[in-house]
């Protein structure tokens, strides 16, 4: 499993934040290397450290 978390404090900026975290996951092939017959899975997350939320907020497993 390979998870790419970004951090936010804003309710607006949570979905840009998740493009960014999938994006980074497609671009630097995370996990892609000799997997050696497991299965992987990669998934993009976005953390709102909002004093009113503080939890992950969305995420999205990364198509291959």
């Amino acid at each position: 499993v390979v998870l790419e978390l970004k951090y936010t404090d804003k309710v607006n900026s949570e979905k840009a934040k998740l493009a960014e975290a999938e994006q980074q996951i497609i671009e630097k092939g995370y996990g892609l290397e000799d997997l050696g017959g497991r299965e992987l899975i990669q998934i993009a997350c976005v953390f709102n450290g909002a004093k009113t939320k503080r939890q992950i907020t969305m995420y999205k497993q990364v198509e291959k």
